[in-house]
């Protein structure tokens, strides 16, 4: 893999149009211009993280007004931008684009808002162990511009740049493939060869309000004060991990692209732009199963009797549904009582994977991700 050692940083308080219009401008600036990566004339995709249906000050789904400035940015260039994610649940997309603000953005800006789920897709098989389809008007744009939310994963332990390029894999097939790659690392090699196939020519990471704890959906919304882009999202994903204090290693998709790589490989880039101050583990707290996934895919199978993180779910549980229908193990059923009233989902845990499709999926925050006891034991000494 060529590795583009540079990644910009420009320091950005707010959400404000004009402030995230300028910061968007400088951050260009720093990595030499629209123009370096996107000729004129061209059809850009731009990628934001749609995951569900949030209000945009949860932290959850790319902030539209990041987006809006990439738009704006790009048409200044003379570019043809148009919008598309697959969010976690595509048969709510309309739901997620109105609720998410991208529908109004892109009205206002008047920019196309892409369905990736009825645009057809192209099949991809690598060296006879990969197998997944990416949706064809991704692969069809003259250039991706890929727009991540910097949050902690319950899986990944980080999402952002690489991990972000799974929603350019269409309908409930991303389901499917969490089935077919079970563990984290085995899904994290998934992750790269997906990144390898639709990359995009850059990379801006929206850290103005990012998510740390348990997320990438239900943790703690922390205000980070920065975006940060490059051409190279591995870079960028290294860079923001040393920002939040996260070793590379611990993120599984990370450690894919390193592999065989020396410290000197993940520490020598050049950061450029403003100065921002790292964050301690205090400050920027991980997500409780990180412990689990520093575990390698083998040895996680030989100790799942001991060592597992298993959803539990809360009262305030609604009873909708959707964790049942995106569990890619079918290990959650909900059903009556003797008195005809629906029950909490229940869990089959010899059929769990431990994908924590459930967690991220939750509308109401109801589900957490309880640890073994040997595994809550290890991640308090840790914490010591």
């Amino acid at each position: 893999m060529k590795v583009n050692s540079t990644v910009a940083v420009v320091r950005c308080q707010s959400y404000d149009t004009l402030e995230v219009n300028e910061c968007i401008k400088c951050l260009f600036a720093l990595l030499g211009g629209v123009e370096k990566f996107i000729q004129h004339g061209s059809r850009v995709l731009i990628k934001p993280n749609l995951l569900t249906d949030t209000e945009p000050d949860e932290a959850t789904t790319t902030h539209p007004e990041v987006v809006r400035a990439v738009i704006r940015a790009l048409k200044s260039a003379g570019c043809h931008p148009f919008v598309a994610d697959s969010p976690a649940m595509p048969v709510q997309l309309e739901k997620i684009w109105e609720k998410t603000g991208i529908k109004t953005v892109c009205k206002e800006e008047d920019v196309p808002l892409l369905n990736l789920e009825k645009d057809g897709v192209r099949q991809f098989n690598i060296a006879g162990r990969f197998s997944f389809s990416i949706a064809r008007a991704v692969l069809e744009a003259d250039a991706i511009i890929n727009i991540p939310k910097v949050k902690t994963h319950m899986l990944t332990v980080l999402t952002c740049a690489v991990k972000n390029m799974y929603g350019v894999v269409p309908g409930y097939q991303k389901t499917t493939l969490h089935s077919r790659y079970p563990t984290a690392y085995e899904f994290s090699e998934l992750l790269v060869e997906i990144y390898k196939v639709a990359r995009p020519v850059l990379n801006i990471a929206d850290g103005i309000v990012g998510m740390c704890g348990d997320g990438p959906s239900a943790g703690k919304k922390i205000a980070l004060g920065f975006l940060a882009g490059s051409p190279d999202g591995v870079m960028l994903d290294i860079a923001i991990c040393q920002i939040l204090g996260i070793d590379p290693l611990s993120v599984p998709y990370l450690a894919q692209f390193l592999k065989g790589k020396d410290s000197q490989f993940y520490s020598s880039f050049e950061i450029t732009g403003d100065l921002i101050r790292k964050f301690s583990r205090k400050e920027f707290e991980l997500p409780t199963s990180i412990v689990r996934r520093v575990i390698p895919g083998g040895i996680a199978r030989a100790v799942s009797r001991w060592v597992w993180i298993r959803p539990v779910f809360m009262d305030n549980c609604i009873r909708c549904g959707r964790c049942v229908s995106v569990c890619p193990a079918k290990a959650l059923t909900l059903t009556d009582d003797e008195n005809h009233r629906l029950q909490k989902p229940q869990l089959d845990a010899k059929k769990c994977i431990e994908c924590c499709c459930c967690h991220e999926i939750c509308p109401e925050q109801a589900i957490k991700m309880e640890p073994s006891p040997l595994l809550r034991l290890v991640w308090k000494r840790k914490l010591e």
